[in-house]
């Protein structure tokens, strides 16, 4: 008997927080043709990528920068042998 009263008492209590938060907020109507755009977009696979290193691009980068060293190297070796 004291869970059934404890029950429609907690039961009571929710509908008077109810009622307070409707007179609080203001419900809003969406534009339907958002709210169609975003369910269009939620609903449509999309495909995903992923971003990978180019490894010939470091290897090119790694070859230039030997190919500088060497020609600098060169340089400074002419105009101090000298």
């Amino acid at each position: 008997m004291e869970t059934l009263n404890n029950t429609s008492a907690k039961g009571e209590s929710d509908k008077l927080f109810e009622n307070r938060l409707r007179k609080i907020f203001k419900p809003v109507n969406p534009d339907p043709s958002y709210v169609q755009k975003l369910k269009k977009t939620l609903l449509e696979k999309t495909e995903i990528y992923l971003e990978q290193d180019s490894p010939s691009i470091f290897l090119l980068l790694i070859i230039i920068g030997l190919i500088s060293a060497i020609i600098i190297f060169l340089i400074i070796n002419k105009i101090i042998g000298r």
